[in-house]
C-alpha cells in the first residue's frame, strides 16, 4: 500500500493545482467581463448625455 501513496499524493496535488488554475482563469475572465461592462455603461451614459457619475453606473449592474 505504501507504494501507492506517492502516486495518490501526486494525483491529489495535480488535481488541486488544476482546480486552482481553473479558479484563477475564471476570476480573470470575470474581471474582464466586469471591466467591459463598465466601459459599455460609460459609453451608454455618454450617449444619453448623462456624463459620468456613480449613480449612472448603478443603472447597469
Amino acid at each position: 500500500m505504501r507504494a501507492a501513496e506517492p502516486q495518490l499524493t501526486n494525483r491529489h496535488n495535480t488535481r488541486k493545482s488544476f482546480s486552482q488554475s481553473m479558479q484563477n482563469n475564471y476570476n480573470a475572465r470575470l474581471q474582464e467581463i466586469r471591466d467591459m461592462r463598465n466601459e459599455i455603461n460609460l459609453a451608454l451614459d455618454k450617449l444619453d448625455g448623462n456624463g459620468y457619475s456613480d449613480e449612472s453606473t448603478e443603472r447597469y449592474p
